[in-house]
């Protein structure tokens, strides 16, 4: 197969994996479990890593639902807001709530990623606060699955397509959406239990040696009964017979 081919191939692989995981959380948000919306955060964080080579976090791991960003790259001060509402009050909602919370004191970037589908356009008025206040925001601020497959579809190391790939594979396979269904289901009545984990560091050496024993273990144990057998024989006092089967 040529690398053209190959390229060709697994990017439509990819774009079937996204259409996969738009799916799963339409569907869930239609039976109203909304917390895969919460879940998607923690999944969009490596993709997006890899794709635009971020060092992303979830800063609501630190801030219980920060206003208007979700996920951070402080080293390139971008914020990013990940939601399933791709509709244009909710873009002005998330700029607003970026200029009132002076989140551009920290973050020079806003960027909103739709996990579901961007609108094909969006007003003036959508972008009319952010310009106001002399933020930095239009259209391409706004991304979803097809701006990362164009990025993806520019690249030209497929080793790197093919990281992502396996990535998609392992979030969005069948077993795991199942699994993330059952668990947002099933949420009420499964219990957790909270681990306190007493963790020591080991140091290891440079070098360890690993010796094999050439023993047969069955050999020696059929080899003490024999001894035990003959000094019973003899009819040695205890102590005597102890010394000379220990010694054996």
């Amino acid at each position: 197969m040529t690398h053209y081919m190959r390229k060709k191939e697994e990017i439509e692989k990819i774009a079937e994996l996204f259409a996969r995981f738009r799916a799963e959380v339409e569907n869930l948000n239609s039976l109203n479990l909304y917390d895969i919306n919460i879940h998607a955060e923690n999944v969009i964080i490596p993709i997006l890593n890899i794709v635009y080579g971020l060092n992303l976090v979830n800063i609501n791991n630190e801030v219980k639902n920060s206003s208007a960003i979700d996920l951070v790259d402080t080293d390139n001060r971008i914020a990013i807001q990940v939601t399933s509402t791709a509709t244009g009050e909710k873009i002005k909602h998330t700029i607003d709530e970026f200029i009132k919370g002076r989140r551009f004191e920290e973050y020079d970037n806003l960027l909103i990623y739709i996990i579901t589908e961007k609108q094909k356009k969006y007003s003036d008025s959508t972008f009319a606060i952010a310009h106001n206040n002399e933020l930095e925001f239009s259209e391409k601020h706004i991304l979803d699955y097809s701006d990362i497959l164009k990025e993806v579809n520019s690249w030209i190391n497929i080793s790197k397509i093919d990281s992502l790939l396996q990535l998609l594979k392992e979030e969005f396979c069948e077993e795991e959406m199942n699994r993330r269904k059952y668990l947002l289901e099933n949420k009420e009545t499964i219990k957790t239990d909270i681990l306190f984990p007493n963790i020591l560091q080991i140091v290891l050496p440079q070098k360890i040696y690993m010796g094999i024993t050439g023993i047969d273990r069955d050999e020696i144990i059929t080899q003490s009964c024999g001894v035990l057998h003959i000094n019973l024989k003899r009819k040695l006092p205890w102590g005597k017979y102890s010394v000379k089967h220990l010694n054996y």
